[in-house]
């Protein structure tokens, strides 16, 4: 936002004019937006793309806002994709972290099982952490483990992970899945995940 408003004083837009284009501004879907979930949970909803850095630094947000609500810190984890020989050790980075910053952490491919082993071993307790091969599987333990006002991160990279399926599942009001998620149209919803 900080380079929009500097653009707009450049060109001498009024500070008020300014304040009112950023009170209507939206992230696009899958992009850190807040939506709300079943049982009171809140859903940072991160599932567009997922690259190291990113994901380090929505861990950050996931643990501030676990923090202020007082309340327990899902991490539902997709593989990051398109990271070559350096994936497994990219995976087990950021799963170095992430006991510092969730309390339960849901994986969902392949190459994140790195992460979640190393999750564990900079201690996270294993019971806290389960690995899937598919959105649907993450959903249907999850909604066994759910508890009343989780905040549940959903981060990953979109090829096979599919983590909206799991975002979708969780929302209050799937009706409007179209509006608030990534890829919601005809050809992508055909595709099996």
């Amino acid at each position: 936002m900080l380079p929009a408003i500097l653009t707009g004083l450049i060109a001498e837009v009024p500070v008020d004019e300014i304040q009112k284009a950023l009170e209507d501004f939206a992230l696009p879907p899958g992009r850190m937006n807040l939506i709300e979930g079943i049982k009171n949970t809140l859903i940072l909803d991160s599932s567009y793309n997922a690259s190291p850095e990113a994901v380090k630094e929505a861990m950050k947000i996931l643990h501030f806002f676990g923090g202020k609500r007082n309340k327990r810190r899902v991490f539902v984890f997709g593989n990051m994709n398109e990271l070559g020989k350096y994936s497994k050790d990219l995976h087990e980075e950021v799963g170095a972290e992430i006991h510092e910053n969730a309390d339960i952490l849901i994986t969902v491919g392949d190459d994140v099982t790195y992460a979640a082993k190393a999750a564990v071993r900079n201690g996270m307790p294993r019971n806290n952490v389960q690995s899937f091969k598919t959105a649907m599987e993450a959903v249907k333990h999850y909604k066994k483990i759910m508890k009343n006002g989780d905040i549940i991160l959903v981060k990953g990279s979109q090829n096979k992970v599919r983590l909206e399926i799991f975002v979708k599942a969780m929302m209050v009001n799937p009706k409007k899945a179209d509006e608030k998620l990534v890829r919601q149209d005809r050809a992508w919803q055909n595709i099996k995940p």
